[in-house]
């Protein structure tokens, strides 16, 4: 994951080894923290959600049977 938009993305100051798509310049770990709506901090959402519930961590999982096509659905809950 590049880190920053600079000429090395942020991994060093000279050439690195493998190669640096051009991308990196807005596809970056500071961008992406700066970006609200960026992919970073929906899995900091979830994975603070998940931290947060029981339930999401020890509980039990079925899946839902569902008659929309490529829609999974389940259900988690821990005891009762």
């Amino acid at each position: 994951m590049p880190w920053d938009d600079s000429e090395f993305a942020g991994f060093s100051r000279q050439q690195p080894w493998l190669p640096i798509g051009a991308e990196h310049r807005k596809a970056n770990v500071t961008s992406l923290r700066e970006d609200e709506k960026s992919l970073l901090h929906v899995y900091r959402k979830l994975i603070s959600l998940r931290k947060s519930r029981s339930a999401l961590i020890l509980g039990s999982l079925e899946l839902l049977r569902s008659d929309q096509p490529g829609l999974l659905a389940f259900r988690r809950w821990l005891g009762e």
